[in-house]
């Protein structure tokens, strides 16, 4: 049985969650950017437990085409009290994008994905520990007007011997050349996730 199952047994049934992944896609040749560092916050529900999100991201273009990026997302479970479950999921990883019309990118990422748990039951003790798997995503981004860009994207996360297929849906609007708020939905087997962000370009 996985950390993450077996983490999930204490606080509700049997459970397959999705851990999300950032809308992190990044600038060559298109009139995209993939030179951003982002914060979000947000709320996640794994199969009807309720978490509070926070995730740090970016990305940095290495080539006309191509980047890496990593991001890191801290889910904090609403357990029973006085019991307490985080997870923490770490990506790592390289991507490509091309321009697919106007106004349009196209993208293709692999990250090495690693999760964390950490499970604390007062009187009973506490434990941690890690397993490790990747992440394969795609997906769009679209300049919808001068201020708007919409991204559409499929993940598929493999993480000891268990898989998911996560869809995102997102946008960003530019409060500056610089500064962008964001809005984004993520939805697996188990898991939903709504999260707003704050991305500065650098």
């Amino acid at each position: 049985m996985s950390l993450l199952a077996l983490a999930l047994l204490v606080s509700t049934p049997a459970t397959s969650p999705a851990i999300p992944h950032s809308l992190s896609h990044q600038d060559g040749e298109s009139s995209f950017s993939y030179r951003f560092v982002e914060l979000g916050l947000g709320q996640g529900d794994f199969d009807g437990v309720d978490s509070d999100d926070v995730r740090f991201g970016g990305s940095f273009p290495i080539g006309d085409s191509s980047y890496v990026f990593a991001s890191n997302t801290n889910y904090s479970m609403d357990v029973p009290s006085p019991a307490s479950l985080d997870l923490s999921v770490l990506r790592i990883g390289f991507g490509m994008h091309m321009d697919a019309g106007s106004g349009l990118d196209a993208y293709a990422s692999a990250a090495y994905a690693d999760m964390e748990v950490d499970l604390t039951i007062p009187g009973l003790g506490s434990g941690t520990g890690s397993e490790n798997g990747y992440a394969l995503a795609g997906g769009f981004r679209m300049q919808a007007s001068d201020t708007i860009e919409l991204g559409l994207g499929v993940e598929l996360l493999e993480v000891d011997g268990a898989d998911d297929t996560l869809v995102t849906a997102g946008g960003i609007y530019s409060l500056t050349d610089r500064v962008g708020l964001g809005l984004s939905y993520e939805s697996g087997d188990d898991f939903d996730s709504i999260m707003i962000g704050l991305r500065v370009y650098l």
